[in-house]
């Protein structure tokens, strides 16, 4: 809780080389004076990330589909293909 708490985190945590996860360090004027606005910069990229579901299966399916993206993304194997692949996956999971 302490090292968690909002001003840990927009102070000694940050200071000490840490990058806080508290959103009021985020949105902090000094803190993104002293990144070059990083976290300013960042924010919204998070605030529209995909959370992870909690659903029953899911860990297990990103464990065997991770590999299957790494492969599209690098080229070594199709988008199409993988995207079929982890729909299979998935369908297998649940």
């Amino acid at each position: 809780m302490f090292t968690a708490s909002p001003e840990i985190q927009r102070g000694i945590y940050f200071e000490a080389g840490g990058q806080p996860g508290h959103r009021s360090a985020w949105i902090d004027e000094k803190i993104n004076r002293a990144s070059g606005n990083f976290f300013r910069n960042t924010l919204g990229i998070l605030d529209r990330a995909l959370c992870r579901p909690k659903t029953q299966g899911y860990m297990a399916f990103q464990d065997a589909a991770s590999p299957i993206a790494h492969a599209a993304v690098a080229g070594s194997m199709g988008v199409l293909e993988a995207a079929r692949e982890m729909t299979r996956l998935w369908r297998n999971a649940q």
